[in-house]
């Protein structure tokens, strides 16, 4: 194949057919100085190991030395790929990672609009300028941070692994969600709270707690414990949680953060409104959910059976 001639200004062009667009990436890549940065939806790693054409340029890319990082949605479908390309570059994925573009430090840039599981693009825009690289080149950075390494996803999709989520949610109704999915979740329930936080959520711990109720062995496996300050005003309502089979007690100075966890999630309140939380800090991450149960055991000890 013969190389078209590098452009000595800058330009912007759109590349049609499949031989214009192979020597349009060659071109890319030869003109590339050290790093070469991709990112694909997750149709791209077939294209690049699943067309022969494709794939010799991986290693001509493996063999010039040059630093390749990839960044793609890594699925069950694409795994194959993935695991073939992850032996030759860097590789990441992130969740619903759109736009097929490529950056270098020539500085260059090329973009398709569209990729076909293992067929190769048929149209490419091509660009120079030194402006639109940079800014894909900060795009990709800030996507680049926040991908997780391919090893990591796929041992996700092979073993079932829960990847981890840190977020923000935001309004009673996303909060409510995620409370039932963690009312529903097996194992013990904590909380560490104002007297007056959970009477929003009444009706979610009702349904929880009657079916505990209906089955011993269920309520046996998921004991729910909660930390709070009682004043005279709220005994009748501790009555009522007590009556659910929720284990109370009483301490004088609650942390600033009422917080919630099983044993594999935690929800912190960030805000309150009137009634319920309007916003809130969620994860699942090990140590972050560790670190919020021990200072509950810690505060647990010291606190005062409510009964």
């Amino acid at each position: 194949m013969t190389l078209p001639v590098s452009e000595t200004r800058e330009t912007i062009r759109v590349l049609e057919g499949v031989d214009e667009v192979a020597r349009g990436t060659l071109r890319f890549i030869w003109n590339a100085k050290e790093k070469i940065d991709v990112c694909s939806d997750s149709n791209g790693p077939s294209v690049v190991m699943g067309v022969e054409a494709s794939k010799r340029l991986i290693v001509d890319w493996k063999d010039s030395g040059k630093k390749v990082r990839f960044l793609t949605e890594i699925t069950k479908e694409n795994e194959k790929f993935v695991k073939d390309l992850a032996k030759v570059i860097e590789v990441r994925h992130l969740d619903g990672v759109t736009g097929n573009f490529a950056v270098s430090d020539a500085p260059e840039y090329i973009a398709t609009a569209v990729l076909r599981e293992a067929q190769p693009a048929t149209r490419l825009i091509y660009s120079n300028a030194r402006a639109i690289a940079e800014q894909q080149t900060y795009l990709f950075e800030a996507l680049w941070k926040k991908g997780i390494p391919a090893e990591q996803r796929i041992m996700q999709l092979d073993e079932g692994v829960q990847p981890i989520q840190t977020r923000v949610l935001e309004g009673d109704t996303a909060i409510r969600e995620f409370m039932q999915k963690m009312l529903a979740s097996p194992g013990e329930l904590i909380a560490c709270t104002e007297a007056s936080a959970l009477e929003p959520v009444y009706d979610l711990l009702l349904k929880r707690f009657e079916d505990m109720l209906a089955n011993k062995r269920a309520a046996e496996n998921r004991p729910a414990k909660w930390l709070t300050s009682i004043g005279p005003e709220d005994v009748p309502m501790m009555q009522k949680w007590v009556g659910l089979g929720i284990e109370i007690r009483h301490i004088s100075k609650l942390p600033p953060l009422n917080f919630g966890c099983t044993e594999s999630e935690m929800l912190v309140s960030l805000e309150r409104g009137e009634r319920a939380v309007q916003r809130a800090f969620v994860s699942n991450d090990p140590s972050s959910v560790r670190h919020f149960r021990s200072v509950f055991d810690e505060l647990w000890r010291n606190g005062i059976d409510a009964t």
